[in-house]
């Protein structure tokens, strides 16, 4: 939630309206750690029209998206499928915006981080960089008592959360599912 605020709060700011810049940011993590639902939720809260790249088009996505006269959300969800290595240029032209006509929200799901180096540390290109990981014990006790049906097992399926690696949102999902259905694990 933080990093939704933040983005927000500095994207819709008078003083960073003025400046004209594009902002990008890179939301990271394991699969089912909540980068693609947190960026959807990014794109409803600042309500502008959002634009879904699923591929670069052979580059033809670099005019098309500087033809644009508005301001608008720039998705890339699986960036690093995306955009592969040959297209690193594309998108570093893309996230740069000097020849935008108007200011763009580059949001991009990343399930490893291997974007190129010059994206990043650049603020003028991607600004924030959002590690997801496991999820917090307070995320999965309210997940547990919104979804469960039978309360009587929330502490079997908190036993299995703490034996996970990596907790996810789908992990999650799928137990509290497999407990409503069949009654345990």
């Amino acid at each position: 939630r933080k990093i939704i605020d933040r983005v927000k709060k500095l994207w819709n700011s008078e003083e960073y309206e003025e400046t004209g810049k594009n902002l990008g940011v890179i939301l990271n993590g394991t699969k089912g750690t909540g980068k693609t639902i947190s960026a959807k939720i990014l794109c409803n809260e600042i309500d502008m029209p959002t634009i879904i790249v699923n591929s670069s088009f052979d580059g033809q996505i670099l005019d098309f998206i500087q033809s644009l006269e508005f301001e608008c959300i720039i998705l890339i969800d699986e960036a690093e499928k995306t955009f592969t290595k040959d297209d690193d240029e594309i998108l570093l032209k893309l996230i740069d915006g000097v020849y935008n006509k108007s200011r763009k929200l580059y949001i991009l799901t990343t399930n490893r981080l291997t974007v190129n180096e010059n994206l990043i540390g650049r603020p003028g290109r991607v600004r924030y960089v959002q590690e997801f990981g496991n999820l917090s014990p307070k995320a999965v006790e309210e997940y547990i008592d919104d979804n469960l049906k039978d309360k009587s097992k929330k502490d079997q399926i908190l036993a299995e959360v703490d034996l996970l690696e990596i907790s996810t949102i789908d992990i999650l999902k799928a137990l509290v599912e497999e407990v409503n259905i069949i009654g345990n694990l």
